[in-house]
């Protein structure tokens, strides 16, 4: 994320680390695209949904867990990126590319 020490995520071809969610392997996404908030452009996120079989809850830290909460709770997803330095668009080409 912009002004963060650390990065909202980290991509290579075995999968993608996010801060709150740890590692998810590329095998366990089973869709990435953008989410826009009331359609608006300008608060458009990148929208991760895994597989219903991955632990995402076990392995998340308290943020993450409490993103899932909200997530269920008004029905969006629960792994939004957002604020990053890379057009949204470009991580998720080089996403897509292994995503089966």
């Amino acid at each position: 994320m912009i002004n963060e020490d650390e990065p909202a995520a980290i991509l290579d071809s075995e999968g993608i680390w996010i801060k709150e969610f740890g590692f998810i392997e590329w095998n366990y996404i089973s869709k990435i695209d953008t989410y826009r908030y009331r359609d608006n452009v300008l608060l458009e996120s990148i929208a991760i949904d895994v597989d219903k079989n991955f632990p995402l809850s076990r392995q998340a830290t308290w943020s993450g867990k409490m993103r899932i909460f909200w997530s269920k709770l008004f029905g969006y997803p629960a792994i939004l990126i957002s604020s990053i330095t890379i057009p949204n668009h470009e991580v998720i080409e080089f996403a897509q590319q292994f995503i089966k």
